[in-house]
């Protein structure tokens, strides 16, 4: 952190603030997983997943004005997926720079324990994954080989 101009207070430059401030991040995360991760989350994403498909196969199959309305509506959902998951994966990206950024500083010992103790925050989604880049190009995938198989079946 070899900035010129500081934008928070010194307590949160030292291990001690950010330890404390890490861990109390950490603890609102792990509460709020309780909750969004084993069904808000992953519903969140598949039902705006299947309506954006729907959406799309049926402004390729219908005509007119109903057309447009589920194509905007359509365009709408996939935005509003590109820009809630991709701020979700940020959390991590920004976790992780942090850390780097963190043990790439002289320390003692005890700076090197809290360091590797804490891992990179990450949202989960589901038991077996979290938001990251990767996850968000999946889901995009995921939509248009989706509207492929409806155009194709049907």
């Amino acid at each position: 952190m070899d900035l010129q101009v500081y934008e928070t207070t010194d307590e949160l430059r030292t291990i001690k603030g950010f330890r404390l401030m890490y861990r109390q991040i950490q603890l609102l995360l792990n509460n709020a997983e309780k909750i969004f991760k084993p069904v808000v989350m992953p519903a969140h994403a598949g039902c705006f997943q299947m309506i954006a498909v729907l959406g799309i196969y049926g402004a390729l199959r219908s005509k007119g004005l109903t057309s447009l309305a589920l194509a905007l509506e359509s365009l709408m959902l996939i935005s509003y997926l590109i820009m809630a998951f991709s701020a979700f994966a940020h959390v991590r990206k920004a976790s992780e720079m942090m850390l780097v950024s963190w043990k790439q500083k002289q320390q003692s010992k005890y700076e090197r324990t809290v360091l590797r103790s804490c891992p990179p925050l990450q949202i989960p989604v589901g038991s077996f994954y979290f938001c990251d880049r990767g996850m968000l190009v999946t889901m995009l995938q995921r939509i248009f080989e989706n509207v492929v198989n409806l155009l194709v079946m049907f």
